[in-house]
C-alpha cells in the first residue's frame, strides 16, 4: 500500500521537466474551492491537469505542484509506513514529521533539481486522501504562503461511522454478521472476508486444522512473546483478547474460533489501541454473531501413507515418497520433493565421502548449528530458518566416484512423525557395486619431449602460449586469459597434475565443436593451439556457455565460480574429474 502511494508521489516530479514560467509572477493566483461529500479545500488557479480515478486534483506553475490523491487503507498506518520509508531512504532528507497531523516534509533530488515535498494524510468518512505540495528548491520561498493556505483550508465534513446496518455472510452452515465497511481486495487464499473502516479491521479466515491446537499454540505464543500482552482467554469458547504491535503500532485484538463445515473459522477484529471505545465495541460485536447451523466435531484425519517410488541414476538407487517436485534445484541436486511440511533432497558431489564429511563438519561448526548425532554414514543437526527450528537428517554413500547425500528436512515438532519414513528412505539407499575412494585416475607419466634439432631456433615462450584464432572468432583476448590463469595460485594448484589436456568446447553459437590442445608445466599453460593430443592425460568436454561464464567472471574468480564450472564438464577418463574436485577441497582446507 505505501509503495503504491510513494510511487505516485515520485511520478509527480515528471511535471518539472516541462513546466515553464507562465508570466512575470507565475505563482500569483486567486483561490478556487473544491468540495465533495467528504471534505473541502482551497487551491490556487494554476494550470490544471486532467484528473484520474486516483487523482482528484493536479495543478502546477513554474516548478510548483499541488496534487490531491485518493488512497486506500488506514491513514495512520499509511503515515507510519511512508514516514519509515523516507526515513530509511538515503536519497531523501526528512525535514519534518508531525504524527498528530499526519504531516511530513522531506527533501530530495530529481534529475538536476532539488525539491521539497510536503505531504498530509486526511481521513474523512470512508475516504482517505493524500495532499501533496511540491516545489523546486529555488521557488519554495515564493510559494510557501500559498502552500500554507492550501493545507490550512482543508476541512473534513466529519468522520462518522456508517449506519449500524449489519450484513450477514454465510458459507454452507457457517455465518456471521458484519458492518457495511470497505472490503479490501488483497485477501490471501484462506481469507474469506477483509473489511476496514477508520481504525478497525475485521478478518475472517478458515483452515482444516484442529481448533484446540490453534487456540493452544496462539495462547502459548501470547504467554511467551514479550511484545504480546494477553488480556483475556476463554478456552471453552476459543476466545482470546490481547495487545500486539503491527508495524510498530499497538493494536487491541480479539479473536474467536468456531469449528463448522469440517473447517475451523477464525474471526479476528483489530482496532488501534487508543481507538474510540464505541467504535471498538461495535467492531467486536461481530464475534458474538458467529454461528454454525449444526454441530460439527473435529476428528483427527488419518495420516496419509507415503507411497514410495524408485529413483535410479547410474549405479545409485533409492526409494522416495511420491511428493511434489521441488522447483529450486542447486547444480548438485539430482532429486528434490516436498509435502509442504518436509523436504527430501538428494545432492551429488564429486568428492570422497570422507572429504565431504570433513567439509560438512566445518560447515556445521562455522554456522553454529546444533549437531545432534553423527555416524559413519549419517549425521543429524538442528538449525533455525525464518524463526522455525528445523531438523536436517543426512545419509552419505560413495558410488560411481561420487558421494550422494540424501537429506530430509522437517520442522522440529514434526521430525518424530516422519522418523519411520526417514528410516525407510535411508535404508533403501544402495550402490550397485563397491567403489573404493582411492580408486582414482592417475595421470600418465609425462613424456620427455625430443630435443629440437640444434640447427633450429627455439620458439620464443611468448609465441608458444597462443596458437589459435579462436580468440578472434569470439572476440576474446586469449593471451590475457592465459596470463591470468598462469598467475593464479588456485588454478596452478588444481592443474599441476596434468601435462597434456584436450579441451573440447561444445554447443557453440555456430553449432560446431572446437578442439584445443593445452600443455601444462607445473600447472602453467605453455601451449594453446587448435587440434588435439592422441595421448592426452585428460580430455575435458565443456559447454560453450560455461566457458563464456568463467571468462566473463575472470577478474572476480572464486571457489564458487570454479566449482560450478567444474561441475558442468565431463571428462575422459571419467575418474579424472574426481581428482580435480578432491584438489579443490584440499585447496579449500589449506587456504
Amino acid at each position: 500500500m505505501n509503495c503504491k502511494i510513494i510511487a505516485l508521489i515520485f511520478l509527480l516530479l515528471f511535471i518539472f521537466a516541462c513546466t515553464s514560467a507562465q508570466n512575470e509572477n507565475p505563482y500569483f493566483a486567486e483561490f478556487n474551492s473544491f468540495k465533495d461529500e467528504n471534505f473541502s479545500f482551497k487551491y490556487p488557479s494554476w494550470g490544471l491537469h486532467e484528473p484520474t480515478s486516483e487523482k482528484l486534483l493536479s495543478i502546477s506553475s513554474g516548478g510548483a505542484i499541488i496534487e490531491v490523491l485518493l488512497v486506500e487503507g488506514n491513514a495512520e498506518q499509511l503515515f507510519k509506513a511512508m514516514h519509515d520509508s523516507f526515513k530509511s531512504n538515503k536519497e531523501v532528507e526528512l525535514l519534518l514529521a508531525d504524527e498528530s497531523k499526519l504531516f511530513f516534509t522531506y527533501k530530495g533530488k530529481f534529475q538536476e533539481n532539488t525539491f521539497k515535498n510536503s505531504v498530509q494524510l486526511i481521513r474523512c468518512n470512508k475516504g482517505n486522501y493524500s495532499l501533496n505540495a511540491i516545489c523546486v528548491e529555488e521557488v519554495c520561498d515564493e510559494v510557501e504562503t500559498i502552500f500554507t493556505e492550501f493545507f490550512n483550508s482543508v476541512e473534513c465534513t466529519g468522520f462518522e461511522e456508517p449506519e449500524k446496518q449489519l450484513i450477514e455472510f454465510k458459507v454452507k452452515d457457517f455465518s456471521f454478521s458484519h458492518p457495511d465497511w470497505i472490503e479490501l481486495p488483497d485477501k490471501k487464499e484462506n481469507e474469506l472476508k477483509k473489511l476496514i473502516f477508520g481504525e478497525c479491521l475485521i478478518l475472517l479466515s478458515s483452515n482444516e486444522s484442529n481448533p484446540e491446537i490453534i487456540f493452544d499454540s496462539t495462547l502459548n505464543a501470547l504467554k511467551t512473546e514479550p511484545e504480546l500482552n494477553l488480556i483475556e482467554s476463554d478456552k471453552q469458547n476459543y476466545e482470546l483478547e490481547f495487545i500486539a504491535p503491527l508495524n510498530s503500532v499497538d493494536y487491541k485484538i480479539k479473536s474467536k474460533l468456531l469449528y463448522c463445515n469440517d473447517k475451523t473459522y477464525n474471526l479476528a477484529v483489530l482496532c488501534l489501541k487508543n481507538a474510540e471505545k464505541n467504535s471498538v465495541d461495535f467492531a467486536f460485536n461481530s464475534l458474538e454473531s458467529m454461528h454454525c447451523d449444526k454441530e460439527y466435531i473435529f476428528e483427527e484425519p488419518e495420516k496419509p501413507k507415503n507411497n514410495l517410488i524408485s529413483f535410479l541414476q547410474e549405479d545409485y538407487s533409492m526409494n522416495y515418497p511420491e511428493w511434489n517436485p521441488v522447483s529450486n534445484y542447486s547444480i548438485q541436486t539430482v532429486l528434490g520433493v516436498s509435502n509442504n511440511s518436509c523436504t527430501l533432497i538428494v545432492n551429488k558431489f564429486e568428492a570422497t565421502k570422507k572429504d565431504l564429511m570433513n567439509y560438512l563438519d566445518v560447515y556445521i561448526k562455522e554456522n553454529k548449528f546444533d549437531l545432534i548425532e553423527k555416524k559413519e554414514n549419517e549425521f543429524i543437526y538442528l538449525f533455525e530458518f525464518d524463526k522455525t527450528n528445523l531438523i536436517s537428517s543426512n545419509k552419505l554413500i560413495y558410488c560411481n566416484y561420487n558421494t550422494y547425500v540424501s537429506t530430509l528436512v522437517c520442522p522440529e515438532e514434526l521430525n518424530q512423525d516422519f522418523a519411520e519414513l526417514k528410516n525407510e528412505v535411508f535404508d533403501s539407499v544402495k550402490c550397485a557395486k563397491e567403489y573404493i575412494p582411492s580408486e582414482v585416475y592417475l595421470p600418465q607419466e609425462q613424456e620427455i619431449p625430443e630435443e629440437p634439432p640444434q640447427n633450429e631456433e627455439p620458439i620464443p615462450f611468448e609465441d608458444s602460449i597462443v596458437k589459435t584464432n579462436i580468440g578472434e572468432q569470439y572476440n576474446l583476448n586469449l593471451r590475457a586469459i592465459v596470463d591470468f590463469i598462469n598467475s593464479n595460485e588456485f588454478f596452478v594448484f588444481v592443474l599441476n597434475d596434468f601435462s597434456k589436456a584436450n579441451f573440447v568446447i561444445e554447443d557453440t553459437p555456430e553449432n560446431e565443436t572446437i578442439n584445443l590442445r593445452i600443455t601444462f608445466e607445473n600447472g602453467k599453460i605453455i601451449l594453446l593451439e587448435d587440434s588435439s593430443f592422441s595421448n592426452a592425460d585428460v580430455s575435458l568436454f565443456i559447454p560453450f556457455n560455461a566457458v563464456m561464464n568463467i571468462i566473463e567472471n575472470i577478474e572476480n574468480i572464486n571457489f564458487g565460480n570454479f566449482l560450478q564450472f567444474a561441475s558442468s564438464i565431463r571428462t575422459e577418463p571419467q575418474e579424472a574429474k574426481t581428482i580435480v574436485i578432491q584438489k579443490v577441497l584440499e585447496y579449500l582446507k589449506t587456504h
